[in-house]
This record gives C-alpha cells, sequence and structure tokens, in this order.
C-alpha cells in the first residue's frame, strides 16, 4: 500500500481525488496551463524509475516497441504519477529506456503509446515548454491541433485527434522518441 496525498491507495482500490497542477506548459495565448485530473488506482508489480537526465542518451533515437516491452509502458505510467507535480507527459527514453513509448496524463486520464506517429498536425504557435529531464524552459513551435497513430501496450491499433494542450504534450513526447530536446 501508498500513501499519496493522504490517501491509501492500493490494488483494486477507486480513489477519487482531484488534482490541479501547474504543468510548466503555457498555452497558444501564453497563459499558464494548469491540468485537473484524478489519482487512479494503484497497479500491481510497478516500478517507479529514475529520472534520465544524460543529454547524450536522450538524444538518441528510441527503437521500435512491441508487446514485449508492455512492462516499460507500465514503469513509465507509475513513473508519470509519482512525478504527477511536475509532470504532465513521459517518453521511455526519459527512465533510461531507448524505446518509441510515451504516456500522457490526459482529461480522460493517463495513457500509454506505443510507437506514436503525428499523421496530421494544424494551427502552429510558439511556446516555450519546460522537461522533467532539463532545466529550464526553452522556445519551440507545437500545433493546435494533431492526429496520432499508436498501439496500445496489449498491441491494439489506435488513432486519436487532439487539441490543444493535450496535443503538445504528445508532440513534446514524441520529439524525445526522435532524440529531439526542446
Amino acid at each position: 500500500m501508498t500513501l499519496i496525498d493522504g490517501f491509501i491507495v492500493s490494488p483494486n482500490v477507486t480513489v477519487k481525488q482531484v488534482r490541479v497542477v501547474d504543468a510548466g506548459f503555457k498555452d497558444s495565448d501564453h497563459n499558464p496551463v494548469r491540468l485537473t485530473f484524478a489519482l487512479q488506482p494503484a497497479m500491481e508489480a510497478l516500478m517507479i524509475r529514475p529520472i534520465n537526465h544524460n543529454q547524450a542518451l536522450l538524444q538518441q533515437r528510441a527503437r521500435q516497441a512491441t508487446t514485449a516491452d508492455a512492462d516499460i509502458a507500465q514503469d513509465l505510467l507509475a513513473t508519470l504519477a509519482a512525478h504527477r507535480a511536475e509532470c504532465v507527459g513521459m517518453a521511455a527514453n526519459m527512465i533510461g529506456q531507448p524505446v518509441a513509448i510515451i504516456v500522457a496524463q490526459l482529461a480522460a486520464g493517463p495513457v500509454a503509446m506505443m510507437n506514436p506517429v503525428i499523421t496530421r498536425e494544424g494551427g502552429p504557435f510558439e511556446t516555450e515548454e519546460g522537461c522533467l529531464s532539463l532545466t529550464g524552459t526553452r522556445p519551440t513551435t507545437r500545433y493546435r491541433r494533431i492526429t496520432v497513430s499508436w498501439h496500445t501496450p496489449s498491441g491494439e491499433a489506435q488513432t486519436g485527434r487532439f487539441t490543444g494542450f493535450e496535443a503538445q504534450i504528445i508532440q513534446h513526447e514524441c520529439d524525445h522518441l526522435k532524440g529531439i530536446l526542446i
């Protein structure tokens, strides 16, 4: 059992707690973005991994993920939850795994994407972003609207359209998979 923000979380227990965090990003109007999400039930056998700060490793391209890498996706979700106060997305290379897997805290809850590919983008804008693996913020160009294709950890093909801050999170994490640092 783990104590998180005063609530006991254990497998098969639903926890209803809403948390608002400063995401460390700005929206297309340059306003600070706050993200609201509910804590998720704890999952069995997850590992919270240390954050990789080695820029040489972060700049390497990720290899394609397979269903055999599903444990990495679960570890990423656990690590994202552990850093929820300062982080809304992660790529596997941020935990030392050069595999094409990202996780993002979306309005509907956390999602793991294996081999994500942005297939459409529209509405470019300039913004500043921070990164858990790097210090400070840096300017970057993002798109307000994107379409992404990916696989779930179980191998199911998915396609989704994302806008606003969710699109920004996914773009940032997909850059990590290409070895691009902001």
